[in-house]
Parts: C-alpha cells; structure tokens; sequence
C-alpha cells in the first residue's frame, strides 16, 4: 500500500511539473504574425506531431497506440491507454521591401495534450475515448507605422501602433467505435477564447497639442464544435492494407460578447498610459460568429513492417466566416498532403 502511494504521489508531482510547463509556454507566446490580425487569427495545425512527420496525413491514419485527433473514426482501434503532448517552437521572418528590412522571432507553442482511453477490445469491436485540449488559432502581432499626414489642414507626422494579441482554444471529448473493418466516431469541443485589437494614434508635432487616440476593440469567444469522422480498412492481401478515411464539420456558430472603447489618453512619468476622456464606449455586445464548414478526404496504403503512403484533401469554406455579420478579408482554401 505504500509503495503504491508512493507511486501516485510521483505521477501527482510529474503532472503538476507539466502543467507548470504549459502555462509557462502559453505566457512566452510572443511571436508576431501581422497575418494573424485577420479572421479569428493565424491557424495552428490541426494533426499530432506524428501525423505532423508523414506530410500532415491524418484523415486515413489510424494507430492503436497514438491518438489521431484529426479524424475521431481512428479512437476506434485505440487499445492502449495514452497520455499524447506535443509543444513546437515556430520561427516567423517578415520582410519588408520599401524600406528594405528584415524581423525574425521565435515562440514556443503548446500543440495539443490529449489522454485516451481503450473502453472495450474485442475481436470484432473496439471503443475509444479521448479527451484533449488544443489551441486551434493564434493572435499576436505590433505593428508601428510613421507617417506624414497631408489634407484636410494638416501637415504633421503621425505614428500608429497596431497590436492585437488572443486566440481560440478547444476542450473536447471524442469517441470512437470499430465494427468489424468499418470505424466511426465524433469531437464535441468547447470553444474558448479572445479577440483583441487595438490601434494607437500619436500626432507627432512641435507647436500644436493633439490628444493621442486609442481605439480598442475585445470580443470574448466561446462555444460548441463538431466534427464527425469515418475510416474503412480493406485487407488487398496477408501485409498490405487499404484504409480510407473521410471526417468533417458543417458552418457552426459561436457566441461572442464585445467591449469596445475610443478615447483619448496620454502616457505618465512611468510610460503607463490613463485614459483621459472617453469618446464613445459599448460593453457587452453580443453577436455570433460563424464558423466556417470544412471536410477532408484521405487514403492510406500499409504494408504491415515494411511502408506507408497516404495523401489528405483539405477543404475550407472561410468565404463564409462572418464576424458580427461582417466579413473579413479571408477566402477559401485547401491543403493537399503526402
């Protein structure tokens, strides 16, 4: 009995050791995307870091000790009980071509944690489930820009910082469940998140006072995502296999709530900005934000021990993504793995 309390208390501290490490990594994501300022942000991948190292295959795959979360059909030949975390560090280089310039960051980034659990094998049925967490979209970037003002009655130079940081993240529970060579199998996710942007305006002159502006806009996310999947494996002969995979969600809506603030500010001995007066301000607008649908088809070609080939079609609608009803310069796209 001691023994095993030793042994729990062991894992207890491993896991307080890794979640310190996630939140570690979550507070150091500084990279600066000036394309994530569009839509809900820029789109994290959406496979495991295995699927990640055979050219993003994921709709076909599936493995009885890996947890592919692209397509819930594969829980359904999970006979292992897993624990499947995966961090990356991305490196962004932005260059500019008037004037000729070059930035480059780094940022760590937490890519999934998932836990599955094999809940009956069989001979002829398997059933899994998995519960996981991931970032689905990621917002961060600053931007200043300098310039000359000239019209209107004004001849000044102006500087505008542009800064937006969030992102959306996804808790989900999935399922699967293998009947003879046909799998099957559902994500329901619960979306959370933020959507922040501000712009700053700073008149820069010598014998006029300008107030300097600040304009901000916060919109907190939240909602449900599904996506349903399904695989089917055809033995060609005693090592080789055929198994074809299809998974996908429809347009869903999710539920926003939006502060947004424009006044007037300036900046103390500290640098710490106050507000000074308050031009116009609105709390709790509420508002949906749809999703846009997206699909995935895949085949993979296995000899037991010897190779693997696969290729996934990717389809999303994002010409239909919507913000409290407005559009946003975002179009559709398409991926093609192998």
């Amino acid at each position: 009995m001691q023994s095993a309390r030793l042994i729990m208390l062991k894992r207890i501290n491993v896991l307080a050791v890794f979640l310190f490490g996630l939140g570690t990594l979550v507070n150091g994501q500084t990279i600066n995307s000036p394309y994530s300022r569009y839509g809900l942000g820029d789109i994290l991948p959406a496979q495991n870091i295995l699927n990640r190292g055979m050219g993003g295959i994921g709709t076909a795959y599936a493995d009885y000790q890996s947890i592919n979360f692209r397509n819930p059909a594969s829980y359904g030949v999970l006979q292992t009980v897993t624990l499947d975390f995966g961090v990356e560090v991305d490196n962004l280089t932005i260059r500019s071509t008037n004037p000729v310039n070059k930035f480059s960051n780094s940022s760590p980034i937490i890519s999934y944690i998932n836990i599955g659990l094999p809940l009956a094998i069989r001979k002829k049925k398997v059933w899994g489930l998995v519960f996981g967490l991931r970032p689905m979209t990621r917002i961060n970037y600053k931007i200043l820009r300098s310039e000359r003002l000239n019209g209107g009655g004004l001849n000044d130079s102006v500087a505008t910082l542009f800064e937006g940081n969030g992102g959306i993240q996804q808790a989900y529970v999935g399922t699967g469940v293998r009947i003879g060579r046909f799998t099957a199998g559902v994500n329901v996710g619960y979306v959370f998140g933020s959507k922040d942007y501000n712009t700053r305006r700073i008149f820069l002159n010598d014998t006029v006072a300008y107030y300097k502006a600040n304009y901000e806009t916060k919109t907190n996310i939240n909602g449900l995502l599904l996506n349903a999947g399904a695989q089917y494996i055809a033995q060609l002969n005693k090592t080789m296999f055929l198994r074809l995979g299809v998974q996908g969600n429809w347009q869903q809506t999710l539920r926003g709530s939006r502060n947004v603030k424009r006044e007037t500010f300036d900046y103390d001995a500290n640098s710490a900005s106050f507000k000074i007066d308050s031009v116009f301000s609105s709390a709790e607008e509420k508002g949906d934000i749809i999703m846009p649908a997206s699909y995935s088809f895949g085949a993979v070609l296995e000899k037991s021990g010897k190779f693997l080939v696969g290729i996934d079609y990717t389809a999303s609608k994002w010409s239909d993504y919507k913000f409290y009803n407005e559009t946003d310069q975002v179009q559709d796209s398409w991926e093609l793995h192998l």
